[in-house]
């Protein structure tokens, strides 16, 4: 067999089929009395092959980490931004801050004055904003993913306004949708509220999405309501019984198997 194969595919399909043998191991069990019994009337377990069938319909992509470069995205670069501005030096505070921003419960123009910061908030956030990247190998991902019809989506902790201003600059608007901002729900990962918010916008059950992310939490809460998982690996270390598929780059997903 020659041609590319989607890892992320490989391990959606590993892990419904191990679950699957597993069902049907437990499941052989406890039917085995049932043979034995033949004549009696029994309850019958459900077949494990009746179950609802799992495709992998939707990538999930997270922000910081996975389309915004480690080194260069919005967090990172909030409490150097603020200081070069003659703001608030203490970086907790900036923190806090951004936080009930990223929350929705300040626009971005209370941000700045709230953390010291004065001028017009349309030039402030261009500003901020120009200095945030794109990891390099996002704009390929997303063309690999378009040649297959796999829809992506992103579920990312971040003020919506930004993420609305980033979006157009970096122009995903269409090629990443929906895309979840902590901003427009109220909530942050790893909160359930922002896995339902990507279940209601994207129509697609969890069992069916592939999470792609830097967070261990967010994997883990993700992991839990029946998402495939992957770590995106930062400059942290994973220990070795990481508990997650791990990947350094968009290209590891890729495998190219010749005859």
């Amino acid at each position: 067999i020659a041609g590319g194969l989607l890892v992320l595919v490989v391990v959606f399909q590993a892990l419904r089929l191990f679950r699957t043998r597993r069902r049907t191991r437990a499941g052989a069990k406890r039917r085995a009395p049932v043979a034995r019994r033949s004549a009696e009337i029994v309850e019958e377990l459900p077949d494990p092959a009746g179950a609802p069938r799992r495709e992998l319909r939707l990538v999930v992509l997270g922000g910081i980490g996975v389309v915004w470069d480690a080194g260069g995205d919005p967090e990172g670069l909030l409490v150097p931004f603020v200081r070069e501005q003659g703001g608030v030096v203490d970086p907790g505070e900036v923190a806090d801050r951004y936080r009930a921003a990223s929350l929705g419960q300040m626009s971005s123009e209370d941000f700045w004055a709230s953390v010291g910061v004065s001028g017009s908030v349309e030039a402030l956030d261009a500003a901020y904003l120009s200095r945030v990247r794109m990891r390099a190998d996002v704009l390929p991902f997303l063309d690999r993913m378009e040649q297959r019809s796999m829809p992506v989506a992103c579920l990312t902790n971040a003020v919506l306004a930004w993420s609305e201003l980033l979006r157009r600059r970096f122009a995903l608007e269409g090629r990443i949708e929906p895309w979840v901002a902590s901003g427009g729900v109220g909530a942050r990962k790893p909160s359930q509220a922002m896995f339902e918010a990507l279940r209601r916008m994207s129509g697609v059950p969890f069992g069916d999405m592939l999470l792609i992310d830097s967070d261990p939490s967010t994997l883990e809460a993700a992991r839990g309501l029946g998402m495939s998982t992957v770590l995106l690996r930062g400059t942290a270390l994973v220990p070795a019984d990481f508990g997650h598929p791990v990947i350094d780059g968009f290209a590891d997903l890729f495998r190219i198997r010749e005859a």
